[in-house]
């Protein structure tokens, strides 16, 4: 990396390539390995989502053989409860953004080093404790508040939806046909979030056993 960009990066960082530029099961598996170690006194969670990547045996077995266990997120539930892309990473995209403005007002063509040079300047307040923490609250995950998820879940699934009670719909000519359509995703839609909200009450069932 120093050979890439000298100069810019003066502290220690562990990188990995691959041929595809994408993250592999070697890769993670090697991740998983030196970040989670195996605390000495409890069982710990490891929210991901179901990529075949998280959930090959060889990385089971070892964040069992580590303590941890894996819980995975429901579908069309991973940007609403992973807390860092609530948080964290958004936050840190917002400063890019701004930062890249800076540089082109300022002359600066995009290199890699100035890539760097920028995304290191802004991981201290990107990645801040208060950030961290306040994405945990968004996701509804830290205090234990399952509405918070379930809103934005409805939020999600329901932009752009027309329901029974809209009155564009009692006007169109197609009504029977978009309200049979709509009943139908509804009670889809419903079913969806039962099911999230058992798995959001088997988490904070887990982490009361593991605490």
């Amino acid at each position: 990396m120093e050979n890439r960009v000298p100069g810019v990066i003066t502290e220690n960082y562990n990188c990995a390539t691959s041929s595809s530029g994408f993250i592999n099961k070697p890769i993670f598996h090697e991740w998983i390995s030196d970040h989670f170690p195996a605390p000495e006194d409890k069982w710990s969670l490891l929210l991901t989502n179901r990529n075949l990547f998280h959930t090959s045996d060889r990385v089971i077995i070892t964040l069992i053989n580590n303590k941890f266990i894996s819980l995975y997120f429901p579908s069309h539930m991973t940007n609403i409860l992973q807390h860092l892309d609530r948080s964290c990473f958004g936050h840190a995209k917002i400063l890019h953004r701004r930062q890249i403005f800076y540089n082109f007002c300022a002359g600066l063509s995009p290199t890699k080093a100035h890539f760097f040079e920028t995304y290191i300047n802004i991981r201290k307040e990107a990645y801040s404790f208060k950030t961290i923490i306040g994405g945990w609250k968004r996701c509804g995950l830290f205090p234990n508040n399952p509405d918070v998820t379930l809103s934005e879940y409805g939020r999600q699934i329901h932009h752009g939806v027309i329901t029974p009670e809209d009155p564009v719909q009692k006007e169109s000519v197609i009504e029977p046909k978009v309200e049979n359509i709509s009943t139908s995703a509804l009670q889809k839609n419903t079913e969806r979030a039962s099911k999230i909200l058992e798995i959001l009450e088997s988490y904070h069932f887990l982490k009361q056993m593991l605490l």
